[in-house]
């Protein structure tokens, strides 16, 4: 009997699926994440920070007009229909989740245990925040340059630091340039 009809019978009997056992479930939100309410940094410290303009900066790298202005584009679009099943992220908590996450760098796993919420449902509101944030705000803050706006600049540049045809920097990463003759 060749391997491929082995294969063929073994595959629709059930001895497969005696041979692996399956994994136990987990539960659906761990003990430590259902205090999230309670004992939470956004539900907690949010408020608070709030109150205190310099400290809500300190945090957040941001100020609470801009968080608000931010809140209030994309608002409509993180908003998730309530069920009776479970309460859902509010748009507030994800953005600020999503702002606390870049600001500080911290890990998924080390966010999540503050914010007490999973990590991979942490990473998908973070993943998601930040596409809306680009939809919503690339057209007002990064326009598409023109032609003539990329000439200037690269007369500029050019002008300044003898770097003909360059149109932008970015700070912080050093790059070798090799000339060539």
């Amino acid at each position: 009997m060749s391997s491929v009809k082995k294969y063929l019978l073994l595959e629709n009997s059930r001895l497969p699926r005696l041979l692996f056992k399956r994994k136990k479930r987990r539960k659906a939100v761990h003990e430590v994440n259902k205090m999230r309410y309670v004992y939470g940094e956004f539900h907690q410290l949010y408020p608070q920070l709030r109150q205190d303009s310099a400290r809500f900066f300190e945090f957040l790298r941001m100020s609470i007009e801009t968080f608000d202005y931010i809140l209030t584009k994309i608002k409509d679009r993180l908003r998730i229909k309530i069920t009776n099943f479970k309460s859902p992220v509010s748009p507030e908590e994800k953005l600020y989740v999503t702002i606390r996450y870049l600001s500080t760098g911290l890990s998924f796993r080390n966010l999540a245990t503050t914010i007490r919420m999973g990590v991979s449902t942490l990473s998908y509101i973070i993943h998601n925040t930040c596409i809306t944030i680009w939809e919503e705000l690339v057209d007002e803050f990064m326009p598409t340059p023109r032609l003539e706006q990329l000439r200037n600049i690269a007369e500029d540049y050019r002008k300044r630091w003898n770097f003909p045809n360059c149109i932008g920097a970015i700070d912080g990463k050093h790059c070798q340039i090799k000339w060539c003759c």
